[in-house]
């Protein structure tokens, strides 16, 4: 299964995450495991019961695994080589942004989450461009289309433990961006120190006042 997994497009392993209403968790996993063997889901459900479990505990690995894998900082999908931002202490506040509200269904918007760590090259080794959130659209749907599970694997797991550094960190960052909002208001002279205050209910759970 590692070899099929390894070939499927973006597009298909997100048509295997939406479960239907009317799915039960059986029909669910059969269709996942069809999809990714190229085969009529009619044939995994005839499957001995054992050898469906068998395919059904190595997707579970395959997908919670990295081993095997390894996190590059570029990536060729499509016709395009990309860099790709794994250090989310630099990304910039665009990114920062468009990554926090993506992730709220990362499953559903996996390549839309992954298209803002991605930065277009000229060539592999050429120049990067900055990230423009007006080519997001544009990425994402090259991401969904061309890129398989082979090259998004490692981001796949890799940005799981980004999603919870953001959360850890979302509060801090924006605190910080506030405070630099503040001091040069206060530099202008649009405000004095004196007359701002910020109250601890408008910014996010585990953050304090600013002044």
């Amino acid at each position: 299964m590692q070899r099929e997994f390894n070939r499927l497009k973006i597009k298909d392993y997100v048509s295997t995450l939406s479960q239907m209403p009317y799915e039960s968790e059986l029909e669910y996993n059969q269709r996942r495991i069809a999809t990714i063997l190229n085969v009529p889901i009619e044939y995994i459900a005839n499957l001995p019961y054992s050898i469906y479990t068998d395919y059904l505990v190595e997707l579970k690995n395959i997908e919670d695994n990295i081993r095997g894998f390894r996190v590059k900082d570029k990536v060729k999908i499509g016709k395009t080589w990309y860099k790709i931002d794994t250090d989310i202490m630099k990304i910039t506040a665009a990114q920062f942004i468009d990554a926090s509200a993506f992730s709220k269904e990362v499953q559903k918007d996996l390549h839309k989450f992954l298209a803002v760590f991605l930065r277009p090259m000229t060539w592999r080794f050429g120049k990067v461009a900055n990230y423009d959130g007006k080519r997001h659209k544009e990425i994402s749907e090259s991401v969904y289309e061309n890129m398989t599970m082979k090259d998004a694997q490692p981001f796949l797991v890799f940005f799981c433990k980004v999603l919870q550094e953001l959360s850890t960190h979302i509060g801090t960052y924006l605190l910080e961006e506030v405070e630099m909002i503040v001091k040069d208001l206060q530099r202008s002279g649009a405000i004095s120190s004196q007359s701002t205050t910020f109250q601890t209910e408008m910014l996010p759970s585990g953050t304090t006042s600013l002044i």
